[in-house]
């Protein structure tokens, strides 16, 4: 390129098309000849700004800039809102490397809600390789400033990942051709992707909730903080849940007046198990208030710290293709199923699976690579973070093995058959136990923790390699049967899907309206989440596949997480072309914002999730929960988790629907509580119907009777 200022065609197809806009505070954005950029904050709020250079790196040099600033950023206390970008460019610079540095500054802010303001891009002699310059811009209230003159001597530093994380990263990058001389590929491979964890922006959005300081602190100090302060979310003496906070301020005075509010998790557990011991509590009233205190301790305490600290380990769930049902297996290679509710094991699993070394040890030993796929909820958490193939649910477990293609199921904690030590010793399959809490006979017991997580994925996956030559293939049947699905839709990603379907111009963006804007018009009547287990009972995922069929055909979005989710994904209606049995308004929303009908949420554990876009629903629309067209069913639960999951939803304020009756029918005055009296405390409550066609007419009806309350 020539030096000089960009040619203004270069400028408008390779710079000014990439950038989105997307923060309704910016009200002049980037232009042909706007020097400036013009934002306005919010009442209350001051601006913080940071500045950093990127050099030495040419390699990702658009997202790291992005992500360093941010970092600074989040670190003093503010909300990220945009940057200003000077790129300084040698006449070596080709167009195309142009368009590849404003694709990672775009990407990196989608995925923070960041906006290019504005900047200046030149290419000049002066300079010997690309020089990005970028100055952000964040928002914090007046009063909670941070400035690095406020430490006082004795308080923590606190860090979060790892030192020399950039660095790292950059070097591996830059410098592959030597480091292979000297390392593994599959080191170098690694580091090169650490990239992948600079942001500390989740993180540290946590750590203002919770009152946590943290400027001038290293990340990986931090998160320890940080973890500490989670797991005395369990056993603290004094207090509640730290998490309820993110509820509508309604939905904490009815928790406070209705005396519900959790206090330590396992203390509510233990006054649980106490109240029910022989000779304590015989009166409903109370053992149901506990049961819904016991709820909201799991849905607003441990499953939201098991969420929200996932996506800051692992990355907040997007969008993502992938293929559900048995058929994900090959025949020809070695499969590794991983099954259970521990992310952190799969992920580590995933991540040596994939790794050079495995894929021609693999080989080695007659295969021509490594399939990983999942079975329950570890299964939809890699599935939503990596792609990973969605083998089965619950009631499918034992599937897996009995296609004969299994090399290793390997699981950790929750919904593991015993069954399975049994089978998989009337094929080659290795039976593969990881955690104390759940050791079973026949297995191989392999214990996992985080000390030595890498040791040990790598001992696993190497045995599932070595068992591969024993293979019986006259016992190998993998049922051609497998469907596309999105999944992925995470509280963050639905709100960023809804940003592309307004008009940035004049809407706001960055919230949930969009979606309220297509209930209040009737083009969605409303909203249905569709959570829990399959149970043995009933014929299998036929409850949750009916029910989500008929919802769609009237219009009402489904929103599903646990083995409803892989039940959806196994029928086909988490691919996008399932919009043709729904509804004509559903269809045109699924058609404009490229979406499937039913939205994957994530694990059993991820219905927090469920409770955080509610919540945000209610605050954007200025209504409660419980007036919300929206209600929850659980059309074949089946375990003690889903007793505590329809306790927590029911108690947030959502009606939430069973097609299993409950172990509550002896007790005429405990039924009557939880289908009607709860209503008084929560604004919400049970309804039981077994016959899945009414179940579904009943859910309808009360989405119409919410509508006609609201006068939509």
């Amino acid at each position: 390129m020539k030096i000089g200022k960009l040619p203004e065609p270069m400028l408008i197809r390779s710079v000014l098309k990439e950038v989105k806009h997307r923060r309704e505070e910016i009200l002049v954005g980037p232009a042909v000849g706007q020097d400036c950029a013009v934002f306005e904050p919010k009442e209350g709020d001051v601006l913080v700004f940071s500045t950093d250079p990127i050099t030495g790196t040419v390699k990702d040099i658009g997202s790291h800039s992005v992500h360093i600033t941010a970092n600074d950023l989040a670190a003093s206390g503010a909300e990220p809102i945009g940057i200003m970008l000077t790129m300084l460019l040698t006449p070596e610079t080709r167009e195309e490397e142009l368009k590849e540095m404003m694709r990672g500054v775009e990407s990196a802010c989608s995925q923070l809600n960041m906006e290019v303001m504005g900047g200046h891009t030149e290419i000049t002699d002066v300079v010997k390789h690309p020089l990005i310059s970028v100055t952000g811009v964040g928002t914090i209230k007046k009063e909670e400033v941070l400035v690095t003159s406020s430490v006082k001597p004795g308080q923590d530093i606190v860090i979060t990942k790892w030192i020399g994380l950039e660095g790292t990263s950059i070097a591996a990058k830059e410098k592959e051709a030597e480091l292979l001389e000297r390392f593994a590929p599959s080191f170098v491979e690694t580091a090169k992707h650490f990239d992948q964890y600079l942001s500390v922006v989740p993180e540290a959005k946590i750590a203002k909730e919770w009152g946590v300081e943290t400027e001038g602190k290293d990340i990986y100090d931090l998160a320890h903080e940080m973890s500490d302060l989670a797991q005395e979310e369990y056993g603290k003496i004094r207090g509640y849940s730290r998490w309820l906070k993110r509820a509508p301020q309604h939905t904490q005075d009815l928790w406070h007046e209705a005396g519900i509010e959790p206090r330590a998790i396992d203390r509510e557990v233990s006054c649980a198990l106490h109240m029910t011991h022989m000779g304590n509590t015989s009166k409903p009233e109370a053992l149901i208030r506990q049961a819904l205190r016991n709820g909201l301790s799991d849905g607003w305490g441990g499953s939201m710290c098991g969420t929200e600290f996932s996506d800051v380990l692992f990355g907040t769930p997007k969008p993502i293709d992938t293929e559900a049902n048995l058929g994900v297996m090959n025949a020809e290679n070695v499969n590794i199923v991983v099954h259970g509710h521990d992310p952190s094991l799969s992920e580590m699993i995933c991540e040596y699976a994939d790794s050079k070394e495995m894929i021609d040890y693999a080989k080695s030993m007659g295969a021509k690579g490594i399939t990983v796929s999942g079975v329950c909820c570890t299964s939809n958490e890699v599935a939503m973070r990596r792609g990973i193939p969605m083998a089965g649910n619950f009631l499918q477990q034992e599937n897996v093995v009995l296609t004969g293609a299994c090399e290793a199921i390997v699981v950790d904690v929750q919904c593991i058959f015993p069954a399975l030590g049994p089978l998989s010793k009337c094929f080659h399959t290795k039976f593969i136990t990881t955690s104390p809490i759940c050791q079973m006979p026949d297995s191989d017991f392999i214990e996992f923790d985080a000390g030595t997580a890498g040791e040990k994925a790598k001992q696993i996956v190497k045995l599932a390699c070595e068992n591969f030559k024993n293979r019986k293939p006259e016992l190998v049947h993998i049922p051609d049967l497998k469907h596309k699905a999105t999944v992925g839709y995470s509280v963050e990603a639905i709100v960023k899907t809804l940003d592309g379907v307004t008009n940035s111009q004049v809407d706001e963006t960055g919230t949930t309206k969009p979606l309220l804007e297509c209930i209040t018009s009737g083009v969605i009547r409303g909203a249905v989440a569709m959570v829990g287990c399959n149970n043995p009972k009933v014929r299998p995922d036929t409850a949750h596949i009916e029910l989500m069929k008929k919802l769609i055909a009237n219009d009402i979005v489904i929103i599903a997480s646990g083995c409803s989710a892989q039940a959806a994904a196994r029928a086909g209606l988490m691919d996008k072309a399932a919009k043709d049995l729904c509804g004509a308004g559903l269809k045109r929303v699924c058609e404009l914002a490229d979406i499937p009908p039913v939205l994957h949420m994530g694990s059993c554990v991820d219905i927090s999730r469920m409770l955080i876009l509610a919540s945000e629903l209610a605050k954007d629309s200025g209504l409660n929960i419980s007036q919300l067209p929206v209600v929850g069913c659980a059309p074949e639960w089946m375990s003690e988790k889903a007793v505590s999951i329809g306790n927590y939803v029911v108690a947030t304020g959502l009606d939430t629907y069973l097609g299993v009756e409950p172990y509550v029918s002896g007790s005429t005055e405990v039924a009557s509580l939880l289908t009607e009296g709860v209503r008084d405390w929560v604004e919400a409550a049970y309804t039981v119907e077994k016959d899945i066609d009414k179940l579904g007419d009943l859910m309808i009806a009360r989405i119409e009777e919410k509508r006609d309350a609201l006068g939509i």
